[in-house]
């Protein structure tokens, strides 16, 4: 296991995608595998996604609502990753911003895996 901050460097530019994502531009997610396992969980205890083109129409609605509530804005105050081989993972602890509203405490964790040259 060794320390990986490229790919805190991917999750940071990831979470900016996520803030910024619009579905009447182009899409923000390109990057993301199309691997039947891309999962997304969300703080809901529903919010379950499996599949990209899924997790792509979540956030295409969600998208225009965070928008009319203000924009969202993730604030992250500590991150590490680390690496294994072709696995890799990221933690995250921060602040979420919906709007004008308080912001909330946020976790993040994702897992990576290595595809050819890409994360």
């Amino acid at each position: 296991m060794e320390p990986a901050p490229e790919l805190v460097s991917l999750v940071d530019k990831v979470l900016a995608d996520v803030a910024a994502f619009d579905s009447s531009s182009a899409n923000p997610l390109e990057w993301a595998t199309r691997d039947p396992g891309l999962q997304f969980t969300g703080p809901d205890p529903d919010e379950w996604i499996t599949g990209y083109e899924q997790i792509v129409a979540v956030m295409s609605a969600q998208g225009a609502e965070l928008r009319q509530a203000g924009g969202l804005r993730f604030a992250i105050d500590e991150s590490y990753g680390w690496k294994e081989g072709s696995v890799g993972w990221v933690i995250c602890r921060g602040r979420t911003y919906v709007g004008d509203a308080e912001p909330l405490g946020s976790k993040l964790t994702v897992i990576l895996h290595e595809e050819g040259p890409y994360w």
